[in-house]
């Protein structure tokens, strides 16, 4: 099985490990490899001792600031790479962490180069979503063949 171990006294390190080869893929163009990564970061915050983590604050500051910071990231490369949607649904959750100033900064930037893709997206879709309703509607008054 594919499963990773959580050993709480190194999770941040392990964490900053995988953060940082993320960024470097991020700055080599290797954006898929970058996104899983970054999930990795994700999942082992997740799988993390619920208890453990709301006893020790550095811990739950640890936590915080890795998910923000891994969704920021995992978003910028889910944009380069088109997924659009999804890199809209890591910034919305990355701003719903209440990241520190600078971090929104970042995010809200983000957030535009996020939105004027899905504008784009909209604009050059648009045309062909309404041809393709109008073939749809053509077809169903046609008789059918036996």
């Amino acid at each position: 099985s594919n499963v990773l171990p959580v050993t709480p006294e190194i999770l941040p390190l392990h964490s900053s490990v995988y953060m940082n080869r993320a960024r470097c893929r991020q700055n080599l163009g290797m954006h898929s490899e970058a996104s899983q990564d970054l999930s990795l970061v994700l999942g082992l915050w997740r799988a993390a001792d619920r208890r453990m983590l709301e006893a020790d604050p550095e811990m739950r500051e640890a936590e915080a600031k890795a998910i923000y910071t891994a969704e920021y990231l995992r978003g910028r490369s889910r944009l380069a790479r088109g997924k659009v949607k999804q890199a809209n649904a890591d910034v919305k959750s990355a701003l719903a962490r209440n990241p520190p100033p600078a971090t929104v900064k970042q995010l809200r930037q983000l957030k535009e180069e996020v939105n004027a893709a899905l504008e784009k997206h909209r604009n050059l879709t648009a045309p062909l979503t309404k041809e393709l309703a109008k073939m749809s509607i053509s077809l169903r008054g046609m008789p059918t063949i036996s």
